[in-house]
Order: structure tokens, then C-alpha cells, then sequence
């Protein structure tokens, strides 16, 4: 998987959601470090 591409998803999602925002980038980063 693309790191590149997660973060850019990751922007996009926090433009959308920005209450749940760094929750997500904390469970992102986390399957990340999993894999």
C-alpha cells in the first residue's frame, strides 16, 4: 500500500470530518505500524 496515497485520503476524510479527524490519522497510524 501506498503511504503517499493514506495520507492524502487522510486529508481529504479530515476536510470532511474534522471533529473525527485525529482519530482517525490515530487508527490509520495504527494499522499502519500493525503492518
Amino acid at each position: 500500500m501506498d503511504n503517499n496515497n493514506f495520507e492524502d485520503w487522510g486529508r481529504k476524510l479530515s476536510g470532511l470530518l474534522p471533529e473525527s479527524a485525529s482519530q482517525m490519522k490515530q487508527d490509520i497510524e495504527r494499522i499502519l505500524n500493525f503492518l
